[in-house]
């Protein structure tokens, strides 16, 4: 508690410079509609990012196989697997660790050196800004799992021709544990390049600023 107020304290006297006496109720609520406003586009920003990593393992853990492994989520009410909830944990520790919060307090810092207090954000710009976030969130999801991906379509189309030469075998369920350990090794040598292309692809639209 007392962290964040001193965090409250310190932000507020960095952009107390910009900031502007106010006279009346009228004048404060002209003022706090815009920042909220401007606040809730910056959290979605970030957040896609980490839907987009949420994303990418939960399609990783369906490709392995351990998509049907029930654990406690993160973030959501839905049960999911645990891989997904690991990946996310660790990316967000890491988001952390790395002081990439720092950047996000920083980038909202100078937000108000762009917009002034007040000043409402325009929708052409809001909407743009976000098709450019949603498209390199895609494309930073589809990276993120693509070498899983291919993973899974080979092995299941090595399943299947086995099931068609042996049909009395259930080769499906024999080969689950195969699947899953292929898939772990897959995990083991790629997972940390994986977290960290996302913590760099986040840093870099930090360093780029959002607005």
């Amino acid at each position: 508690m007392q962290v964040r107020l001193y965090g409250a304290v310190a932000f507020s006297v960095a952009i107390a410079p910009n900031l502007e006496p106010v006279q009346s109720a009228v004048n404060i609520v002209q003022f706090i509609a815009p920042e909220i406003t401007t606040g809730i586009a910056l959290g979605i920003f970030v957040r896609a990012y980490f839907l987009a990593l949420n994303f990418a393992a939960v399609t990783i853990a369906s490709f392995i196989g351990l998509a049907a492994m029930p654990g406690v989520p993160v973030d959501t009410d839905e049960a999911q697997a645990a891989m997904p909830n690991l990946i996310t944990l660790t990316a967000t520790a890491l988001f952390f660790l790395t002081g990439l919060h720092v950047l996000l307090i920083n980038s909202i810092a100078e937000s108000y050196e762009v917009l002034k207090v007040g000043f409402w954000l325009s929708p052409a710009a809001l909407l743009q800004t976000y098709l450019e976030i949603l498209q390199e969130t895609f494309l930073l999801a589809l990276q993120l799992s693509m070498a899983f991906l291919a993973y899974g379509v080979l092995i299941n189309l090595g399943i299947g021709l086995a099931n068609k030469m042996s049909p009395q075998v259930p080769v499906y369920f024999i080969s689950m544990p195969f699947v899953i350990s292929g898939g772990l090794i897959l995990l083991y040598s790629m997972g940390p390049d994986s977290v960290a292309v996302f913590i760099s692809a986040l840093t870099s639209r930090l360093h780029a600023g959002w607005l």
